[in-house]
């Protein structure tokens, strides 16, 4: 994370949208639990930029939230009448600022990247990755040094062997302190051991461009999107001018990662890239993109996408459910419309109650965030 995705952050943060009084109907899930946080839990407020994550490993999921100096562990409290989101916990850690400020590059996430059954919170900087961990009494923390600095990841079991795998764009420290934009190097990490081992590259080959780049080039998500049963790794190449955004698939073989195509976002479908150039669309105005990273839920037994879609026109993201098959992607629904002026709100496929995974939905009920409240359907 950095100064220009935190420019695009209070962007997209500017832009308006709510939720519509039709959502649950959209979501076709039953809207189980709902309220206003609590003013001890009203810390999240970053919201596009919280975690979920299942620290215990007792399948009740966590709303992480770093702010300031800390990790925030907001939880539902399953005991209560009326339901409340709580904080359970914090981590004392890096002051973000700080680290912005000095390393102008950090990025954090969560994740079980060593396969024991609980969700590790991942932080990144200058070459160092700290791992906080349950151990049954606290949260350890551990060092892994790596020989790049990682600048965004994702995580995902993408060759298949059980273990979650680090998918990241990093750069060599000479590279940051040279240029403002520059090529990334994009790779795929296992940590599984307590160091990283690098198990692919494409040595910049790709042309990634991320950090002091605006729209930066993005790592989206790490699942079987097309439910043919092959995980696929979708990256993005941020939309400038009239340009389409294009999202790159790729698999894994035994010789390591493979791009599988490349597909073109326009009006309600995604197109493969040939067909695009067929449609002949114009090229005077930007076309609707959607804006990673992708949040895949389950619905009906099949992998589904939700994901902000940016319409030029209408001058507003709104929040859609994209299904995808053989024939290609396309968006199935709109969760959320954008009427107001408001923050947007954030959507998490989590396990709320240990009893599966739903649709939790954050809204800041005003513009000022004086009610912030919450709604989890399944």
């Amino acid at each position: 994370m950095k100064k220009t995705i935190f420019a695009v952050f209070v962007l997209v943060l500017s832009l308006a949208r709510v939720c519509s009084p039709d959502a649950r109907e959209l979501i076709s899930k039953k809207p189980l639990y709902g309220g206003a946080l609590t003013e001890q839990a009203r810390s999240v407020t970053a919201l596009a930029d919280i975690r979920t994550a299942d620290l215990y490993g007792d399948k009740r999921e966590f709303i992480v939230d770093y702010s300031s100096n800390s990790f925030k562990l907001v939880r539902f409290s399953i005991g209560e009448s009326s339901g409340q989101l709580k904080v359970e916990g914090e981590i004392t850690t890096a002051n973000r600022t700080r680290l912005l400020k000095e390393y102008r590059i950090f990025c954090w996430g969560a994740a079980d990247t060593d396969n024991n059954g609980k969700d590790e919170i991942l932080l990144f900087y200058n070459g160092i990755l700290k791992k906080y961990e349950w151990d049954g009494a606290k949260f350890g923390e551990t060092e892994i040094e790596f020989p790049e600095v990682i600048d965004s990841f994702i995580t995902g079991d993408i060759n298949n062997d059980k273990i979650n795998e680090i998918a990241a764009f990093s750069y060599f420290k000479g590279d940051i302190e040279k240029s403002q934009e520059f090529k990334a190097n994009f790779c795929i990490w296992n940590v599984s051991g307590g160091k990283a081992e690098k198990l692919w590259e494409d040595n910049k080959q790709l042309e990634y461009k991320n950090n002091s780049f605006i729209p930066p080039d993005r790592l989206n998500c790490i699942s079987d999107i097309d439910n043919d049963g092959i995980t696929e790794l979708i990256a993005d190449r941020g939309q400038m001018g009239a340009t389409p955004t294009v999202y790159d698939f790729y698999v894994w073989k035994s010789t390591g990662l493979v791009f599988a195509g490349a597909k073109v976002f326009s009006k309600n479908k995604i197109y493969g890239s040939n067909e695009f150039v067929k449609k002949n669309l114009s090229a005077e105005n930007k076309v609707p993109y959607l804006i990673g990273p992708f949040t895949v839920i389950r619905e009906n037994r099949r992998n589904k996408i939700v994901a902000w879609c940016m319409d030029s026109a209408a001058g507003r993201p709104k929040a859609v459910a994209v299904s995808a098959g053989k024939t290609g992607f396309k968006i199935e629904k709109t969760l959320f419309s954008n009427p107001g002026d408001m923050p947007p709100p954030a959507v998490s496929w989590i396990n709320f109650d240990g009893k599966g995974r739903g649709i939790l939905v954050i809204s800041p009920g005003d513009r000022k965030r004086t009610k912030i409240t919450w709604s989890f359907y399944r």
